[in-house]
């Protein structure tokens, strides 16, 4: 009956241990997520606010840029207003170092023409799935009709 006893009682201390190992651990992942930064969104960082380890308390850690999708930003001759509406693709030749020819959804086209350029925007959505594209670089968009 005696070992039974103690048997019983180790038994009820590693329990105990045992739950106070996932209270702890519970508490570590806890402290862990306030030590950790996720990002909203993929990217890469353009540049850092703050070093590692150093205090930080709603201030801007980092600047993302995202490179999926890629914005093209084209400034195009008032002839072609019209000729494009949002949901279009359009081809969009890309300068080197890519060099290939892609095609981009239109995003946003402006309402109006710009009397003293005689220009009007247009934002193309250009998928980047694998981050080939390289952001920044020139390209050419073919509008319908140019």
């Amino acid at each position: 009956k005696l070992e039974r006893d103690q048997a019983g009682n180790e038994l009820r201390d590693r329990e105990e241990q045992q739950a106070a190992a996932v209270v702890e651990v519970d508490r570590n992942r806890a402290v862990l997520a306030q030590r950790s930064l996720t990002s909203p969104m993929d990217g890469v960082v353009t540049d850092r606010h703050s070093e590692v380890g150093e205090y930080v308390e709603r201030v801007p850690v980092v600047t993302l840029a995202s490179v999926n999708p890629l914005h093209v930003e084209v400034i195009a001759p008032a002839e072609g207003f019209g000729a494009v509406k949002v949901g279009d693709l359009v081809s969009v030749t890309l300068s080197k170092p890519a060099g290939a020819e892609v095609k981009a959804a239109v995003l946003v086209t402006d309402p109006f023409v710009d009397a003293a350029s005689g220009t009007f925007r247009i934002r193309l959505n250009l998928p980047n799935p694998e981050g080939k594209i390289i952001a920044g670089f020139r390209c050419t968009a073919h509008l319908p009709n140019n």
